[in-house]
Formats: structure tokens, C-alpha cells, sequence
């Protein structure tokens, strides 16, 4: 099987799904260059895709119980020179 990194772009807030091969390994949520947010994900290239929930929460915002699902940490990225912090988080289904 081979396998890559895959880059996914991603919104800064909210609960988006992002299509990637079934099983990817996600590693990292962040900004690259100019501020663009991005996911980074270790792929099996050959797999189907499927679609996984990433959710993106500033601190102190409210987040989902957990009857929603589980909650588990991708990253925390910085924007607008580290004024605003946030985190990544993959909603897996309970």
C-alpha cells in the first residue's frame, strides 16, 4: 500500500467534514503561510474515502457533550499573533 501526507484545508470555526481515505492517521491542524488553516493526515492513498468531523473550538467557547460523541485532541493553533486560540478536535461517534 502506499502511503503519503496528505494536506486538507479546513474553515477556522465549527464542526466541518473533511473527506480523506478510510483509516487515514490525522497528525496536526495548522497555519501555514499566510494564515491558511490546514489538516495534515498520514494516507494509505488506495483506500475509499470517508468523511471525519473535525471541530474547531476557540477557548473558552462551548463545546458539545459528550452524548454528541467523543471529543478526541487533534491541536491547538494560534491566529491574529497569538490573540485568538484554538483547538482541534476529531468528533468520533460514540
Amino acid at each position: 500500500m502506499r502511503r503519503q501526507v496528505w494536506k486538507f484545508p479546513l474553515a477556522a470555526t465549527g464542526v466541518q467534514l473533511v473527506h480523506m481515505p478510510a483509516g487515514a492517521q490525522i497528525l496536526s491542524v495548522q497555519l501555514q503561510g499566510e494564515g491558511a488553516l490546514s489538516l495534515w493526515a498520514l494516507c494509505e492513498v488506495d483506500r475509499e474515502p470517508t468523511e471525519r468531523a473535525i471541530a474547531i473550538y476557540g477557548t473558552g467557547h462551548e463545546m458539545p457533550s459528550t452524548e454528541h460523541g467523543i471529543l478526541r485532541f487533534i491541536s491547538t493553533f494560534q491566529l491574529d499573533g497569538g490573540r485568538l486560540v484554538f483547538h482541534a478536535f476529531e468528533l468520533v461517534q460514540s
